[in-house]
């Protein structure tokens, strides 16, 4: 057996495990392979496993007549996320007639490429969906639980990587194995004339596992008691978190890490929840002040006249941690070529290139000494604000504030909420609104960070048992109420 055939056998095997479970535990199996990139499947197009899984559960729960997302505020702003990202692709289309300026290969052109991004931007908010599945008892302690024992997983593999690297010189998981890439990679570092390994497990890249370790760590630090009861269990899961982080060496786990601590440790300064308003502001300013800055950056670099930098090796890990963190602090060199392109027709930015189409026009944008490393590759936003940017323009970036706001619970009348209540929704809104700035930076962790403002909204949900204390946008219907639950 072929290492190309294992993620086909990973996924009928979770398929017949989620089949086999009682609906509500069944999301436990994709939830727990969310992060697991490296076994996507070689279908032609970049679909994990989990959204695979996902998808497959959409069906079951169609035909137990549990599905019915339709009256909720996500799907309302799914719909509109389509729409804003479909009639620009239309606009787009309709001036180059081909939708392809220098990537070739079929899954890259026009409608088709547009047809697929529509795929999974639907399955991206399938985990939604099925939270809102009525009459059913969603055990959100259980999904938070395992998604955690997921990522911790997935940095125990690394470090087990890393190690087995030091020992042998062997990379047991080089990057693309399970792809059937012609040539296999291996991520380093080179530090004192010693080449270290960056693992990445199976993560994908050794940025994904430095990320999935940044969303474990600050998650063991604002609700870690929560998740696992044992101090012991929470230090060395922490632990195994912070080296992971160390061992990828990833700029973008870093800056996620850094970003979530300040976001936290600011909320706990504030000390109290914040209400729906000021949620939104919160966002919406944020989103605004990151924009900018990236198009400050952008309009001052000369993407044509960029040239391979040549840096010194570091000779101690102070001065690595120096080049991978202080002397990277860039916008990603993607979003580079898209925002640059944008900002010379203004036009893009308020209407958007179209869903799955950011790669549009920006041809005359890319770098003589980049152009090996895109050749076959498309063009694909690396921050959320970029993504949606240019899916739909400004349209669809409020909307990506609207469904970040809805899927973070917020107080309405202080006056109802009690001390247990008040204690919980502020531990809710410490996790979910860091995770909520990871998203709007790294498109890497995007889905994961909606999926986990989803489980613990929907937790904090089934905790209150006097209705109306808490403003819950996102689920505004009622359904039959399940025994409450704690986080």
């Amino acid at each position: 057996m072929t290492a190309e055939i294992l993620p086909f056998v990973v996924l009928a095997v979770a398929a017949v495990i989620a089949m086999l479970l009682p609906l509500g535990k069944d999301l436990a199996v994709p939830t727990f392979m969310h992060a697991w990139f490296a076994l996507t499947p070689n279908i032609g197009i970049n679909l994990p496993l989990s959204k695979l899984l996902f998808g497959l559960l959409i069906l079951k729960y169609l035909v137990h007549g549990r599905f019915d997302p339709v009256r909720s505020s996500p799907f309302l702003i799914y719909i509109l996320l389509l729409a804003s990202g479909l009639v620009a692709a239309f606009i787009s289309l309709s001036m180059t007639g081909s939708g392809v300026e220098f990537v070739g290969g079929a899954f890259r052109n026009g409608w088709l490429r547009v047809l697929i991004a529509v795929i999974s931007l639907t399955l991206g908010f399938a985990p939604i969906f099925l939270l809102l599945a009525k009459g059913i008892e969603i055990p959100a302690r259980f999904l938070i639980r395992w998604m955690c024992i997921s990522l911790l997983t997935l940095c125990l593999i690394g470090i087990a990587q890393f190690a087995v690297f030091v020992a042998t010189g062997i990379d047991i998981l080089p990057l693309g194995l399970f792809m059937g890439a012609e040539e296999l990679r291996t991520g380093l570092v080179a530090v004192g004339g010693y080449q270290y390994m960056r693992p990445a497990a199976l993560a994908g890249e050794p940025k994904s596992l430095g990320i999935v370790a940044s969303v474990l760590l600050l998650m063991l630090i604002t609700m870690g008691s929560q998740i696992f009861r044992s101090k012991l269990v929470r230090y060395v899961a922490s632990a195994m978190g912070l080296l992971t982080i160390l061992l990828t060496q990833s700029t973008s786990a870093f800056v996620s890490l850094g970003l979530g601590l300040v976001i936290y440790f600011a909320l706990r300064t504030i000390g109290r929840p914040l209400r729906t308003p000021e949620i939104i502001s919160l966002y919406a300013i944020a989103a605004v002040v990151i924009l900018s800055v990236f198009f400050g950056r952008v309009a001052e670099i000369d993407t044509i006249g960029l040239s391979v930098t040549n840096m010194d090796t570091p000779d101690s890990f102070i001065s690595l941690m120096k080049s991978r963190t202080l002397d990277r602090l860039e916008v990603e060199d993607f979003d580079v070529i898209i925002l640059k392109s944008m900002l010379d027709d203004p036009l893009s930015i308020v209407v958007g290139r179209g869903i799955g189409l950011a790669h549009l026009f920006t041809n005359n944008y890319v770098p003589e000494v980049w152009r090996y490393y895109v050749q076959d590759r498309v063009i694909f936003p690396k921050t959320g604000l970029t993504f949606f940017l240019a899916n739909g323009g400004a349209a669809s970036v409020l909307l990506f504030i609207l469904l970040m706001a809805t899927l973070t619970p917020a107080r309405d009348r202080s006056e109802l909420l009690d001390k247990y209540l008040w204690r919980h929704l502020t531990l809710v809104q410490h996790t979910v609104i860091p995770l909520m700035f990871l998203a709007m930076i790294r498109i890497y962790v995007f889905e994961l960070s909606l999926l986990i403002g989803a489980i613990l909204t929907l937790s904090l949900r089934q905790t209150i048992s006097i209705r109306g204390q808490i403003h819950f946008s996102w689920a505004n219907r009622s359904r039959p109420e399940s025994a409450p639950t704690s986080i």
